[in-house]
């Protein structure tokens, strides 16, 4: 969508996409304010200030709310545009539809955190693993330690005891 404002953000003139994405004609858009087809016109408004003052801005997020209520959020180009006087006479507004990129943002952000849970539980599982291995050559230490069979069953099942986290009882 494209459109051009006067200095005080009423519409001088519009794209035919710009009709079709407000749903409403051309006739309908032209002597209106610019702010009035956004869920919030008073950013909208600072948007057109911010053009006139810095002669330009750069991906000024809005949404755009069309005739029948549907939202799309919009990224503006805009830049200011002079007579031939030289007096600024306006703000030229360029739009992207934003809608398919946030989606896919919001779509790549779930994903994001779903990976940040696998790593997360993957993680917990490994740490889980290397306890276990790290109690089985515990144990085995301690069963490899001794030939007497008495000590070697004693102190292994000593070690059992501890690693399973059971009340410690000498055998």
């Amino acid at each position: 969508p494209m459109l051009t404002t006067d200095i005080d953000g009423i519409i001088t003139d519009v794209n035919e996409q710009m009709v079709r994405i407000t749903e409403s004609s051309r006739g309908e858009l032209i002597g209106t304010p610019f702010k009035n087809y956004f869920t919030d016109p008073e950013e909208a408004a600072a948007g057109i200030k911010k053009t006139l003052a810095d002669k330009m801005v750069r991906d000024y997020e809005l949404t755009l709310v069309s005739r029948t209520g549907k939202e799309i959020q919009v990224s503006y180009n805009a830049t200011i545009f002079t007579g031939a006087n030289g007096y600024v006479k306006g703000v030229f507004a360029v739009a992207r539809d934003m809608t398919e990129h946030k989606r896919l943002e919001n779509e790549l952000a779930k994903y994001t955190e779903n990976l940040e849970v696998m790593v997360e539980d993957r993680t917990e599982e490994l740490r889980i693993q290397q306890e276990r291995e790290s109690s089985y050559n515990q144990i085995m230490t301690v069963l490899n330690a001794s030939i007497d069979r008495d000590t070697m069953l004693k102190e292994g099942l000593n070690e059992i005891i501890k690693h399973l986290n059971a009340p410690s009882r000498m055998i």
